[in-house]
């Protein structure tokens, strides 16, 4: 009996191998040249040499698939409280069978005791893994009948599905099955990770930021998303362009680009101030500077806190329900 088909976060590498074709990843990595540097191979240093440029481009490839992969019948809120109701409703059904045993069939499924030690065969087998010993009891004259720890355990079984399914639904603000998908139709995987297209710009951001610093721009049919739709290819086969990538560009660049600056005048600023406050001799000014780059470090720093909810931008943003009119 074949087990039944059911949704995993573990994929083979087969799955998520990019199709080999040289020719596209050369495409992709020519995006991303001239590369004028060679490897380095110091810790602590980002590589932009053209082979770190092809690995970069075949790990972000991969992780695309993953995700893409992943985000497939990814199970949602409902399917989640099915599958535990399912599970209660089955372990109830199997405790009270077991229960209902007659003493014909209890003592019939306690036939295999004799053969344990002789029968090294099947029959021990399937005592051993059944756990027969654990099974309901039909009593005798000395013994009173017993329903053994199995239906104990499925009993225990039942309330923890139960009890797993109903706080699993509570925390979704649901009371009941039908509400546990508040929100529209989006799977428990894209909620916690985002979609994947999404992960793929973020990505391709990250590397493109690298070895073009300050180039990326949202523009449809610039560089960037050029090399953003040749990575797709790369790691799909399919040569179409995704409209859905060009939406995520132009909500994620920009912020991005921002962000990055900030970061780096921040880390300019802080280490300044570290000098300043570590200095052994200090001038006449040094106590303003302080001060100024103090104040000036706070602003930057709120602004970053402002600009962080648009580097990872909702893709479904929920719309308030407007309030039902109470006629008068």
């Amino acid at each position: 009996m074949n087990p039944p088909k059911r949704w995993s976060v573990h994929l083979s590498d087969q799955e998520v191998t990019p199709p080999h074709s040289p020719k596209r990843l050369a495409r992709t990595k020519a995006a991303l040249g001239p590369f004028k540097h060679r490897h380095v191979a110091e810790l602590g240093q980002s590589c932009v040499c053209a082979e770190c440029a092809e690995e970069r481009i075949r790990l972000l490839a991969i992780l695309f698939n993953t995700y893409h992969l992943l985000n497939k019948g990814a199970p949602r809120a409902a399917d989640v409280v099915t599958d535990l109701d399912l599970v209660a409703r089955k372990a109830r059904e199997l405790s009270e069978a077991l229960v209902s045993l007659n003493d014909y069939a209890r003592q019939r499924l306690q036939i295999p005791r004799k053969y344990e030690k002789s029968d090294h065969g099947g029959t021990a087998t399937l005592f051993k893994k059944a756990n027969i010993a654990d099974l309901p009891l039909p009593g005798s004259r000395t013994q009173p009948a017993s329903n053994g720890l199995w239906v104990e355990k499925l009993t225990a079984l039942e309330q923890l599905a139960r009890l797993m399914s109903d706080t699993f639904a509570q925390s979704r603000g649901a009371q009941e099955q039908k509400d546990a998908d508040k929100g529209g139709r989006t799977n428990l995987f894209k909620q916690q990770y985002g979609p994947p297209a999404r992960i793929l710009v973020t990505g391709a951001w990250h590397v493109y930021n690298s070895f073009k610093p300050e180039q990326a721009k949202g523009t449809a049919g610039s560089p960037f998303p050029q090399f953003v739709n040749l990575v797709h290819e790369y790691a799909t086969g399919n040569r179409d362009e995704n409209s859905t990538l060009q939406y995520w560009i132009t909500k994620i660049v920009k912020p991005r680009r921002r962000n990055h600056q900030l970061l780096q005048k921040l880390s300019a600023l802080e280490s300044r101030l570290d000098y300043l406050q570590t200095d052994t001799a200090p001038q006449d000014n040094t106590d303003a500077e302080i001060a100024g780059l103090t104040e000036e470090i706070s602003v930057i720093r709120q602004e970053a806190i402002d600009i962080f909810p648009k580097l990872f931008p909702s893709s479904s943003p929920r719309k308030k329900r407007p309030k039902k009119s109470t006629g008068n």
